[in-house]
């Protein structure tokens, strides 16, 4: 199972920056797969500290 969330804070909205095959940015919000034992909730809050930037 994936999650994803939408992070705001001080007006700024956390994203994952990725470069596509022709180096063209895009920007996804953060998403992570829900570890065992862990629930959706806590891998909500977890998978945008592990690999965000603040735009």
């Amino acid at each position: 199972m994936r999650v994803g969330a939408i992070v705001i804070q001080d007006n700024q909205v956390a994203l994952i920056e990725r470069l596509r095959e022709d180096e063209t940015l895009y920007y996804l919000f953060p998403d992570g797969q829900v570890e065992s034992g862990e629930t959706p909730e806590e891998a909500a809050k977890r998978c945008p500290d592990e690999r965000t930037v603040v735009c």
